[in-house]
């Protein structure tokens, strides 16, 4: 797989497009070199005689081949293109000569004159191409009639003794004298093969330097854009740290830049959305637990109104259908609504303090006062209750003991944890005691520690966490014979709370204690 990513790269891709490219050029050079050298060869050098011809033919048309102009012009031409001349008159008398063997040269001009080396089919005046190879007196057949025209025949011929091939072009010119120009024909086709050979080796030498180059070429290009492509795949894995460190042409460092840009703004975008959602989790959350304590409030509600309702329309219904047809019965009926009824009464009243504490209705005013003065008060009144169930209550509690709070939202508290002590407790050792007494502790250094203590049964390790939960009743039964609601230590929870202060349990032995701490000084 690493290969083939490889092999799609846009470096590897740019050196195969060259090499393919290259490849190919060599390869039609060698095949228009192979296939199409010899015949344009071949048209050059017709090409040149011809023009050599005109020059030959102008100049003797004007009567001023001897003229030494005309003969440096000639000789320049045959000299520049490797052609030898032979030109006669009428008479047979050579009038002028340019070549190494004059007499070959007139040799071969007779022959063509007089049709030697040629088929009786064959020959000018019938316009074959295609003649039959026939040898001359010297050796030399004619390969191809290439031209013929009103002054002149153009052939390829063949010195058999030899093995050189000549091109001649012979006739007459407009004043009636006959010539022959021949030039040598080069071995086209081993030049031809040499020159493949060559054009291949310095194609594939110029291939392994052009690879070279393009794949650092290439590199630098692709160098840029490699490195934007691993920033784009970190950004695609939500890595933002990785930033693209320029180089490149102007147009890649511009895209780096984007991408970087684009990059803080993703995160920073992402971030936003995160905290967002995390705060959107948290208000569904927080809704779903007010939801939850809504229906529970709303059950326990109904639950504990289904009772005293109950009783109530129950004993009202026996008084309307004549149950209580006499003083006694009639005062106990309605004893029992007016019980209820008072239930429900104080139940109502502590779910609305503690709904005012709660939601921060109920102000919190702090002053200093007299904790210990409160606390006696508030036994007192409480003391024929008290005497009546045969409990003892001791008050371990100095003569002054000033704090800081809220005195209403303080008695609140007292109130509810000696109420709780009163309906909870249990003769141990042959007495009922409740412990009312005070000491520094807690986490403040500046605070005091109020517990109430009353012997009895030890709260269930299991109930401890829940007994500040609204309606929560370690004995139901109990709870309900003495009037309670399960909401007293709720507002106890909710009061302290408020004042950012201690409060707890502790289970002993003999029994258990409540408690709650007060600031001794002003903070």
């Amino acid at each position: 797989m690493r290969l083939f990513r490889q092999f799609r790269s846009i470096r590897t891709q740019f050196a195969l497009t060259f090499i393919l490219l290259m490849g190919g050029v060599i390869a039609v050079c060698l095949i228009l070199n192979q296939t199409l050298l010899g015949p344009y060869y071949i048209r050059e050098k017709q090409k040149t005689l011809e023009e050599v011809f005109t020059l030959l033919n102008s100049s003797s048309g004007s009567g001023q081949l001897e003229q030494e102009e005309d003969v440096d012009r000639l000789e320049r031409a045959l000299g520049r293109n490797n052609i030898g001349l032979i030109l006669i008159d009428q008479s047979s008398r050579t009038i002028k000569s340019y070549s190494s063997d004059g007499a070959a040269m007139l040799k071969r001009l007779f022959d063509n004159l007089l049709g030697a080396g040629r088929t009786e089919q064959g020959g000018p005046e019938s316009g074959e191409e295609e003649m039959t190879p026939v040898y001359g007196e010297d050796g030399t057949t004619l390969i191809n009639l290439l031209k013929t025209s009103d002054h002149y025949i153009v052939q390829t011929v063949m010195d058999v003794r030899s093995g050189s091939r000549y091109m001649e072009l012979w006739g007459t010119l407009e004043k009636g004298e006959f010539f022959l120009m021949r030039t040598a024909l080069e071995d086209i086709e081993n030049s031809a093969v040499i020159a493949n050979r060559f054009f291949l080796l310095s194609g594939l030498a110029v291939i392994l330097m052009g690879t070279a180059l393009s794949l650092w070429f290439s590199g630098r290009i692709t160098g840029p854009v490699r490195r934007l492509t691993e920033v784009s795949d970190r950004m695609k894995q939500l890595d933002f740290s990785a930033k693209y460190g320029g180089g490149g042409s102007l147009e890649v460092e511009a895209l780096g830049r984007n991408m970087n840009e684009l990059s803080e703004k993703l995160e920073t975008t992402i971030s936003e959305l995160k905290t967002a959602n995390n705060e959107l989790l948290d208000d569904l959350k927080e809704k779903e637990e007010m939801e939850a304590v809504r229906r529970e409030f709303l059950g326990n509600v109904t639950h504990e109104l289904k009772t005293p309702i109950a009783l109530i329309q129950g004993y009202a219904e026996g008084i309307q259908d004549g149950m209580a047809d006499d003083k006694e019965s009639l005062g106990e009926y309605v004893g029992v609504i007016l019980d209820e009824a008072s239930r429900m009464d104080r139940m109502v009243k502590s779910l609305l303090t503690l709904d005012h504490i709660e939601s921060g209705a109920e102000s919190v005013t702090m002053s200093r006062f007299d904790l210990s003065a409160m606390i006696r008060r508030l036994v007192q009144s409480s003391q024929l209750l008290a005497e009546k169930q045969d409990v003892k209550v001791v008050l371990d509690l100095p003569d002054e003991l000033y704090v800081w709070a809220d005195p209403m939202l303080t008695e609140e508290v007292f109130l509810n944890y000696f109420s709780n002590a009163l309906h909870y407790v249990k003769e141990v050792n042959g007495e009922k005691v409740i412990t009312v007494r005070s000491g520094q502790g807690g986490e403040k250094d500046k605070a005091v520690t109020v517990t109430v203590f009353n012997t009895g049964d030890p709260v269930p390790e299991e109930s401890i966490p829940r007994l500040w939960e609204k309606f929560y009743k370690v004995d139901k039964a109990r709870t309900r014979a003495y009037g309670g609601s399960g909401i007293g230590l709720s507002i106890v929870k909710a009061i302290m709370e408020r004042m950012n202060q201690q409060y707890g349990v502790t289970n002993y032995d003999n029994g258990v204690a409540f408690y709650f701490t007060l600031d001794t000084e002003n903070a």
